[in-house]
């Protein structure tokens, strides 16, 4: 299993380099409560990125504490997702927790857009969306600084509408405030209320979305698409 703590490019802040380095001794000297007590040090005062959330992912998983490294290896993903590194230890974190990898099929032209809107970080996106709308607009109106075929400019459209969906797609991947992991196993409820008949029960470290909320209750949806209820306390969102 790739335990290794490793320092992350894509999607990496830099992280005060006593602190990170006494976090990382601390983890191969196998003193893991401590590890995670300077890693939550630099949560504490800010930081955050692929790196910080990957390394209290592991130190969260020697500890066998599955649903915390579930949610950090699920913000570690927000800000790199195509790293195989998190992805691998997210699987190994959800097997050990007892959760079943489910692959429900999807629409193939979602998954290829899915895949090409996350090649790239959104600020590439921008910046194609950018120069494409730049080269379009001199070719446009009384403007016309250069002289290009129709096609070209048609194809700079396409590309700067393809730029700026994939831009959309990543910032609100980011962002997204519905995306939740469950922290005890916990029973899902028909309706709002813990005296209301019990749907089905789910393990610590599920991923779960928020569809509905009421008082103290949200209305979860599962990977599976089942619905119910359950006491928003008994879980943590997955924010940057």
């Amino acid at each position: 299993m790739k335990y290794l703590v490793v320092i992350m490019i894509l999607g990496y802040l830099p992280l005060p380099a006593q602190s990170f380095q006494e976090a990382i001794k601390q983890y191969h000297d196998g003193q893991y409560e401590l590890s995670l007590k300077s890693w939550n040090g630099l949560l504490d005062q800010g930081q955050k990125g692929a790196t910080l959330y990957y390394n209290l992912a592991n130190t969260y998983l020697k500890l066998n504490r599955y649903p915390e490294s579930i949610l950090y290896y699920k913000k570690a993903l927000r800000w790199d997702p195509n790293n195989k590194d998190v992805q691998y230890n997210l699987d190994v974190a959800r097997k050990l927790a007892g959760i079943e990898n489910i692959a429900l099929p999807r629409f193939f032209l979602f998954v290829w857009f899915e895949v090409i809107a996350l090649s790239l970080a959104s600020y590439w996106w921008a910046l194609i969306l950018s120069i494409g709308l730049f080269f379009f607009v001199l070719n446009m109106g009384p403007i016309k600084k250069l002289q290009l075929p129709v096609w070209v400019k048609y194809c700079i459209l396409a590309l700067s509408f393809i730029a700026g969906a994939c831009f959309y797609f990543q910032e609100n991947f980011k962002a997204d405030p519905n995306e939740f992991v469950l922290m005890n196993d916990h029973a899902i409820h028909i309706s709002p209320d813990s005296e209301s008949e019990v749907k089905l029960s789910l393990k610590a470290g599920e991923c779960i979305r928020k569809i509905d909320k009421i008082g103290e209750w949200i209305k979860i949806t599962t990977i599976e698409y089942d619905a119910g209820w359950i006491p928003e306390s008994s879980t943590k969102r997955i924010q940057l």
